[in-house]
């Protein structure tokens, strides 16, 4: 199929939760299969680092080196955050030539609903307040309450979010 319709563009999750990080098993067979495709990784954070912090150093260096090579084999990544930009940068800058990275192909796409224009967007009319003329969505942080948490328990990260938020 993707010989004869061709995507312009494929998008693929970076995760190294319980699985095989998605550019490891699909990359080369759409580069393969649909060689005109833009190949973009989307970071969900920097990997090696949240392992580095979290004590686990070993396994730390080895997904250093692998997520680099996914991100100077994209056509393009797109990170969380400016600062996740910035860290794997960085990271390429002193891992050495093999993983040379052109910054101008990292971009921040911010994952964060009012970012996007979402904020307030909950199926009821106006419910949310908000004065979207003047660029403020929702209610003001003081008039908000609950907490809606997307994630998995796979990821250690997402159980000691919510253990946190719990207490």
């Amino acid at each position: 199929r993707a010989a004869k319709h061709p995507f312009d563009v494929v998008i693929m999750t970076l995760w190294f939760w319980n699985t095989n990080p998605i550019p490891r098993d699909f990359a080369s067979e759409v580069r393969i299969k649909s060689p005109r495709s833009k190949v973009v990784v989307l970071s969900d954070d920097v990997h090696f680092l949240r392992l580095a912090n979290t004590g686990q150093q070993e396994e730390a260096a080895a997904v250093k080196s692998e997520e680099l090579i996914f991100y100077r084999t994209a056509d393009a990544v797109l990170t969380i955050t400016a600062e996740d930009r910035n860290r794997i940068i960085g990271a390429a800058k002193t891992n050495g030539a093999s993983t040379v990275l052109d910054p101008q192909r990292i971009t921040p796409l911010p994952m964060v609903s009012e970012a996007v224009g979402l904020a307030g967007l909950s199926g009821g009319e106006s419910d949310q307040g908000g004065d979207y003329e003047n660029g403020r969505l929702g209610r003001p942080f003081e008039q908000r309450a609950g907490l809606v948490m997307v994630g998995n328990g796979a990821n250690p990260v997402n159980r000691i979010s919510v253990e946190w938020f719990l207490r």
